[in-house]
């Protein structure tokens, strides 16, 4: 029994000292998937009010970087914690076009410059379409769900929208449903008394859910293996472990995303706006489609996961024909 022991003790460590030798050699060879920010002064620090309470949303008139072994981008926030509003054009005949822009971090511009992002592109394509004076209010913020996207519309009232556009990422695969949950977590986080006490089987894997965010977070090599390679023995491993292969727990979060968008169409009925649902794919989506050879590194950022630029452009110019097109009869 006691060789038995030890043979296991050997065989963890060995397999620890590997797994740390590898992950120190994808760092070096490969993009670095940490990704921080840093201050005006140089100093690492948090965009948000209050680090893991999204509620408190990120600091207003917040200046510094984002910055990772794939981009250095500067972020600059207004006065109420937010990218600042894009202008397009000028309006001569019409009057202004509004656009409010919800999303998480895809929609906000994670890894690009203001100018790069999705909301800043739309406004530059539909201008030039329209002929028409083009106003985006950028009311991303990283890590939210469309639940506290719907409060943060509600809450604005220093403009009236024509289009709302709401960033969605939900897929079926690896990393699915992150939208959906989060709308769950951050319903339960509101109107639970305690947050932590859950009557749902949702608290029952919020545990696997915390290891793979801190491995994705964390560590180089597992972000390599689950964003690029995305072998199949991967994705069928994620989906026996994955938060999002949970029946109840999805059927739960579709639930609540459902009401969360009739809510959304509610509110933009009482504007008289377009609401334009923007479908955001996950790599393992490009990676299964039949119809093209695609390479994950053209759109999305290899270590970090987010868009790049090139992808951001293309979700804006597709967006930009498709209001175009619907124009006549709707602004």
């Amino acid at each position: 029994m006691k060789k038995i022991l030890q043979k296991i003790g050997l065989l963890i460590i060995s397999t620890s000292i590997t797994l740390m030798f590898l992950e120190g050699l994808s760092r070096i060879i490969l993009k670095s998937a940490y990704t921080h920010v840093v201050d005006k002064n140089g100093d690492m620090v948090s965009m948000q009010i209050n680090p893991g309470n999204l509620e408190m949303g990120l600091k207003p008139f917040f200046k510094g970087r984002m910055i990772s072994g794939e981009f250095n981008v500067s972020i600059n926030l207004d006065s109420i914690g937010l990218r600042k509003r894009i202008e397009a054009g000028f309006a001569i005949e019409k009057a202004p076009l509004q656009i409010a822009l919800l999303g998480d971090s895809f929609m906000f511009g994670w890894g690009v410059e203001a100018h790069q992002a999705f909301g800043s592109v739309l406004a530059k394509e539909l201008n030039t379409i329209l002929n028409q004076k083009i106003i985006v209010y950028p009311l991303a913020i990283p890590g939210t769900g469309q639940f506290s996207q719907l409060s943060l519309l509600k809450r604005t009232t220093y403009f009236k929208p024509d289009i709302i556009i709401v960033g969605m990422y939900v897929t079926n695969h690896i990393a699915s449903g992150n939208d959906l949950i989060d709308n769950l977590n951050e319903y339960y986080k509101l109107y639970s008394k305690n947050a932590s006490t859950k009557t749902n089987d949702n608290s029952k894997i919020d545990f696997l859910r915390q290891v793979r965010r801190w491995s994705k977070n964390n560590s180089n090599l597992f972000r390599f293996v689950e964003t690029r390679l995305n072998a199949v023995f991967l994705a069928r491993f994620s989906n026996a472990l994955n938060i999002e292969s949970d029946p109840d727990v999805m059927k739960n979060a579709w639930a609540l995303t459902d009401s969360v968008l009739i809510d959304l169409q509610k509110e933009a009925s009482l504007s008289n706006a377009l609401l334009v649902i923007q479908y955001i794919p996950n790599t393992i989506d490009l990676l299964y489609s039949t119809k093209n050879k695609l390479n994950i590194s053209d759109f999305y950022y290899v270590g970090d996961g987010h868009w790049n630029p090139k992808a951001h452009k293309i979700a804006a110019i597709t967006t930009a024909n498709f209001l175009s097109e619907i124009s006549e009869n709707t602004f």
